[in-house]
Protein backbone atom coordinates (compact mmCIF):
# COMPACT_ATOMS: atom_id res chain seq x y z
CA UNK A 1 0.00 0.00 0.00
CA UNK A 2 1.48 3.61 -0.86
CA UNK A 3 1.33 6.23 0.89
CA UNK A 4 0.62 10.20 -0.62
CA UNK A 5 0.54 13.84 -0.33
CA UNK A 6 -1.74 15.93 -2.69
CA UNK A 7 1.90 18.33 -2.36
CA UNK A 8 -0.13 21.52 -1.12
CA UNK A 9 1.00 24.99 0.28
CA UNK A 10 4.66 24.82 1.67
CA UNK A 11 5.12 21.04 0.70
CA UNK A 12 4.64 21.77 -2.87
CA UNK A 13 7.03 25.21 -3.07
CA UNK A 14 9.66 22.65 -1.30
CA UNK A 15 8.99 20.25 -4.57
CA UNK A 16 9.59 22.79 -7.07
CA UNK A 17 12.28 24.38 -5.47
CA UNK A 18 14.43 21.36 -4.53
CA UNK A 19 13.61 18.98 -7.43
CA UNK A 20 16.32 17.56 -9.32
CA UNK A 21 15.17 17.76 -12.52
CA UNK A 22 18.28 16.19 -14.08
CA UNK A 23 16.97 13.31 -12.90
CA UNK A 24 14.05 12.99 -15.66
CA UNK A 25 15.01 15.69 -18.77
CA UNK A 26 18.21 16.36 -20.80
CA UNK A 27 20.37 18.95 -19.50
CA UNK A 28 19.26 21.60 -21.59
CA UNK A 29 15.46 21.31 -20.82
CA UNK A 30 16.36 21.03 -16.93
CA UNK A 31 18.07 23.84 -16.96
CA UNK A 32 15.43 26.21 -18.88
CA UNK A 33 12.43 24.97 -16.52
CA UNK A 34 14.60 25.22 -13.68
CA UNK A 35 15.21 28.53 -14.44
CA UNK A 36 11.67 29.54 -15.51
CA UNK A 37 10.40 27.90 -11.91
CA UNK A 38 13.66 30.28 -10.21
CA UNK A 39 12.33 33.61 -11.89
CA UNK A 40 9.07 32.69 -11.52
CA UNK A 41 9.36 31.43 -7.89
CA UNK A 42 11.69 35.29 -7.35
CA UNK A 43 8.62 37.08 -8.69
CA UNK A 44 6.21 35.45 -6.26
CA UNK A 45 8.01 36.06 -3.30
CA UNK A 46 8.60 39.67 -4.67
CA UNK A 47 4.78 40.39 -4.81
CA UNK A 48 4.46 40.13 -0.79
CA UNK A 49 7.33 42.64 -0.10
CA UNK A 50 5.90 45.86 0.47
CA UNK A 51 7.98 48.39 -1.14
CA UNK A 52 7.80 46.07 -4.60
CA UNK A 53 8.37 48.63 -7.60
CA UNK A 54 5.43 47.90 -10.13
CA UNK A 55 7.99 48.88 -13.05
CA UNK A 56 10.38 46.05 -11.79
CA UNK A 57 7.48 43.71 -11.56
CA UNK A 58 6.63 44.49 -15.47
CA UNK A 59 10.12 44.25 -16.11
CA UNK A 60 11.29 40.72 -14.68
CA UNK A 61 7.50 39.52 -15.70
CA UNK A 62 8.44 40.17 -19.36
CA UNK A 63 12.11 38.96 -19.10
CA UNK A 64 10.22 35.61 -17.69
CA UNK A 65 7.32 35.55 -20.32
CA UNK A 66 10.32 36.42 -23.22
CA UNK A 67 11.95 32.98 -21.97
CA UNK A 68 9.25 31.17 -21.14
CA UNK A 69 8.33 31.90 -25.15
CA UNK A 70 11.82 31.18 -26.24
CA UNK A 71 11.81 27.85 -28.15
CA UNK A 72 14.29 25.61 -27.02
CA UNK A 73 14.59 23.54 -29.81
CA UNK A 74 16.93 24.45 -32.96
CA UNK A 75 15.62 24.14 -36.12
CA UNK A 76 18.10 22.76 -38.68
CA UNK A 77 17.60 23.33 -42.57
Amino acid sequence: MWNYTSLMGDYKLKVLRNFNLYQILPPSRARKIRELWDRFNQIYLNLKLKDYDPQQFQSEVEDWLELFLTSDKIITN
